[in-house]
């Protein structure tokens, strides 16, 4: 839960800085994020069936660590297009 609000705080801040809407793109991160992370652990769920207690702790971990990283490359992508073009004049 808390990796949606730290995306959304991202996205939002980057397009405050930008001059865009802070409030599309701050909803937007936490989707996207609420999204990757569902589908990534719900994938890797089904990939490993039963776990001992041990073993299903790990895989909670590894799977949340997946879904950040995955999170955070796709995040990076999308926050290439709210880079400011720079206007530079000739004199």
């Amino acid at each position: 839960m808390i990796v949606p609000i730290i995306m959304a705080i991202w996205f939002g801040v980057t397009a405050y800085k930008a001059g865009r809407n802070w409030f599309a793109w701050g909803l937007g991160g936490a989707v996207l994020a609420f999204i990757v992370g569902t589908i990534v652990v719900n994938l890797g769920a089904l990939m490993f069936g039963s776990f001992s207690l041990d073993g299903y702790i790990a895989f909670r971990i590894i799977s949340a660590v997946v879904a950040i990283a995955i999170t955070i490359l796709i995040g990076r992508k999308l926050m290439a297009t709210l880079k400011k073009k720079t206007v530079t004049t000739d004199s």
